[in-house]
This record gives structure tokens, C-alpha cells and sequence, in this order.
């Protein structure tokens, strides 16, 4: 059986929400380029997935709210 390929599109529609969520949590624009970098995030770790370990949700929500922590205290550092 061969293994079906995600597309970005798929794990956008996926994670879109996710990403606003984690935004609105913690009170950071969403339009501005936390969100691209969510995504971003959310799909270069995608392969790095074992999907036998755990739900992947719980997995994006904590990449998804480490990346915005990063980047939120490298904005302030600024």
C-alpha cells in the first residue's frame, strides 16, 4: 500500500485554526508574520512526525506555540 502525500494545502486547512488559536492565546496579531511562520513551522515539521507516538494535534499545538514564543522574544529582544 502505498503512503498518500499531504499537501500543503491539506495541512494548511488543518492547522489554520490551530495557528489562530495559539495567536489569540497569546494576544499576538495573527496577520502579521506569526502566522506565516506557524505555517511554516507546522510543515517543516510534518516530517518529523511518528504518527504511532501520539496525536499529531497535540504535537503542532506545541511546535506551533514555541515557534510564536521564539519569535515574540526575539521581536522584544530587538
Amino acid at each position: 500500500m502505498a503512503k498518500k502525500r499531504i499537501t500543503f494545502e491539506e495541512i494548511f486547512k488543518q492547522n489554520e485554526l490551530r495557528i489562530y488559536y495559539q495567536s489569540h492565546n497569546m494576544n499576538i496579531d495573527p496577520h502579521q508574520e506569526f502566522f506565516n511562520q506557524g505555517l511554516v513551522r507546522t510543515w517543516s515539521f510534518l516530517w518529523r512526525t511518528r504518527p504511532d507516538t501520539g496525536p499529531m494535534a497535540t504535537y503542532f499545538n506545541h511546535i506551533i506555540r514555541n515557534r510564536l514564543i521564539d519569535l515574540m522574544f526575539n521581536k522584544n529582544r530587538d
